[in-house]
């Protein structure tokens, strides 16, 4: 049986979300949790039948993998159960805030769509069908649509945020100038090498290069070094301070197909062919990276907007939540 899986762009944001509201339980809430309900997220209740919905497609999902669910009345049991509860309440956090914050709503409409896509794409637009695929899955009916609903609150809370965000031009220059040094690229050199055990063999193989040996043959039929071997002892280059002392002076001092006399290293007895010219070192300029800063620092504001919505999320809904008795989450 495939597996039906809901993308969503926000994700992301539903899960940082999601972590950081989870300890807003912390009592004081309202005085009492009506009728048919397990916990009061400031007005709104979290019904017990969307809970009991969503635990049955549990145990159905668990039985059909063949993996255990714990037995009601173990202490497992309300653990498992309890963690389905803390997920419900921070949905109703994050549909309270994100409409009061932002004026961000998701009609029934707008998520029977996204239902009606996936049944489209997956299930020849047969939602009775798609339904049973996610039951075997252990995903209840009433919790697809929780998931598509806080999935496109969470974009539309991107997007606003994402409005709000802007970076100048000051910002770019600072972050570059404290960042210089990763913009500097040390001088470099292309090179083969062939790699053997002895002196005695490396100078036997200097002299067939001398008197005009294929490089590359002789590094494919005697290196040590298979990975570079393999590759005619094409090793890509050498970068100024990354390698031996000996290494880099024959490296950098050699004629452009010139070939090293042996080089004695930890490895064995290098011989070295300068495949190219020395690539001096150089500094990429602000106006070759701009665009990439101002895409990381944009990310890096709205994340910090997310956090601090997020954090005032937690501190307006911290005492308007209330469990009934019995399902209130362990602390996390």
């Amino acid at each position: 049986m495939s597996r039906v899986v809901i993308h969503a762009k926000s994700l992301l944001a539903l899960a940082v979300l999601a972590l950081a509201l989870t300890a807003c339980g912390s009592g004081g809430g309202p005085k009492t949790v009506p009728s048919g309900a397990v916990a009061i997220v400031g007005n709104v209740p979290v019904q017990q039948a969307d809970l009991e919905s969503i635990l049955a497609a549990r145990v159905r999902g668990a039985r059909v993998s063949g993996q255990p669910f714990p037995a009601p009345g173990t202490s497992e049991f309300t653990v498992a159960r309890n963690k389905i509860v803390r997920g419900l309440v921070e949905d109703a956090e994050f549909e309270q805030a994100a409409k009061s914050d932002f004026g961000i709503e998701v009609s029934d409409d707008q998520v029977e769509r996204q239902v009606d896509r996936m049944a489209q794409k997956s299930y020849d637009g047969s939602k009775a069908r798609l339904e049973a695929a996610l039951e075997q899955q252990g995903i209840a009916k009433n919790e697809v649509r929780l998931r598509f609903r806080q999935q496109l609150l969470a974009a539309a809370v991107f997007a606003h945020l994402d409005s709000k965000a802007s970076v100048s031009d000051d910002e770019i220059e600072r972050y570059y100038d404290g960042h210089l040094e990763g913009y500097r690229r040390p001088a470099s050199r292309p090179i083969s090498v062939i790699l053997v055990a002895t002196r005695a063999e490396a100078d036997r193989l200097e002299r067939r290069l001398q008197g005009g040996a294929d490089f590359a043959t002789l590094a494919r039929r005697y290196s040590a070094d298979a990975a570079t071997g393999s590759k005619g002892g094409r090793v890509g280059g050498i970068v100024r301070g990354q390698a031996s002392p000996a290494v880099e002076r024959a490296a950098f001092g050699l004629e452009t197909n010139a070939v090293s006399p042996p080089i004695h290293t930890k490895y064995g007895w290098e011989i070295l062919r300068a495949t190219g010219p020395v690539q001096p070192a150089a500094t990429t300029p602000l106006s070759a990276v701009r665009d990439a800063i101002e895409s990381q620092l944009l990310v890096d504001k709205r994340k910090a907007e997310l956090k601090k919505w997020v954090a005032d999320t937690k501190a307006d809904f911290a005492k308007k939540i209330a469990y009934a008795p019995g399902y209130r989450p362990a602390a996390t």
